[in-house]
């Protein structure tokens, strides 16, 4: 699960303002930046991926052991 919001966290643009000629994607982290030209590369930061993937993935584990044990309880 954390991979799959990580990488759909890399459709959210978090340019900082001021920043010209680049776009960077990835929250709360950024990790992708692209150039804004056609044919440009992009460039991933591992690092920064890696973290996101780290955080969402505490975040889900969380969030499915609190509604697993909310129903646990609902069936006593």
């Amino acid at each position: 699960m954390g991979v799959l919001i990580t990488a759909v966290s890399g459709l959210i643009d978090i340019t900082p303002p001021g920043i010209m000629g680049a776009s960077w994607h990835g929250w709360p982290l950024a990790w992708l930046y692209v150039i804004v030209y056609p044919g440009s590369p992009w460039s991933i930061d591992w690092v920064n991926f890696g973290g996101d993937f780290i955080l969402w993935s505490i975040v889900s584990l969380v969030g499915l052991r609190s509604l697993l044990a909310l129903r646990h309880e609902k069936s006593k």
